[in-house]
């Protein structure tokens, strides 16, 4: 079983395993990484779901944690204001704001040598201080669905203009083969974002 992307010449690029918000699993016949984000407590899901009270007070959802492992017991919580976001722990990093889209929070550290295999393959994103949303950002090429428009592949020009100081796996994975990512947010106007 293949774990890891490869371009034409052998040159391994990213290895997905490496990361435990990565779940490698079956998409019909094929074997697919899959990335898994919760807006209800996981146990509430994984148990018959919620009741229409509920759903009725928590609306979509009342929080947003990360699979990190092989069962939905195993998650990182998200913070839903930025202040309460942990960055002393090697985990996010404080990154640009951009017009429409918010603060961003990312697991980039600043550093030009980070190992992108270390990295959440999420950017969490904030407005006013407050969650608005997250982007899935993985290192490989998607391919559209023609019936969805969902799937950016920003530039190393956008990419500059989000992370701050990126690593330079991340911009050679952007010239070899780009990036994939898709925007969720939580709120009806997010061109309205602000930090």
């Amino acid at each position: 079983m293949a774990r890891t992307l490869y371009i034409e010449d052998d040159i391994a690029l990213v290895d997905f395993a490496a990361h435990p918000a990565y779940q490698l699993d079956y998409l019909g016949d094929w074997e697919a990484y899959f990335t898994t984000a919760y807006f209800v407590d996981p146990a509430i899901i994984c148990n018959g779901g919620r009741t229409e009270a509920e759903f009725q007070s928590q609306g979509l959802g009342d929080r947003l944690v990360v699979q990190v492992g092989e069962t939905a017991d195993i998650v990182e919580s998200i913070p839903m204001l930025e202040k309460d976001i942990a960055t002393a722990d090697d985990l996010w990093y404080v990154h640009k704001c951009f017009a429409g889209m918010g603060r961003h929070i990312i697991g980039y550290n600043y550093e030009d040598d980070q190992d992108c295999n270390t990295v959440m393959p999420m950017q969490v994103l904030y407005h006013e201080g407050e969650l608005s949303g997250f982007v899935w950002q993985h290192q490989a090429n998607i391919p559209q669905d023609p019936n969805t428009d969902y799937w950016e592949y920003p530039p190393a020009l956008a990419i500059q203009g989000i992370i701050d100081s990126p690593p330079k796996c991340l911009m050679d994975n952007v010239a070899n083969f780009g990036i994939s990512t898709v925007h969720h947010y939580f709120f009806n106007n997010p061109w309205n974002a602000i930090c």
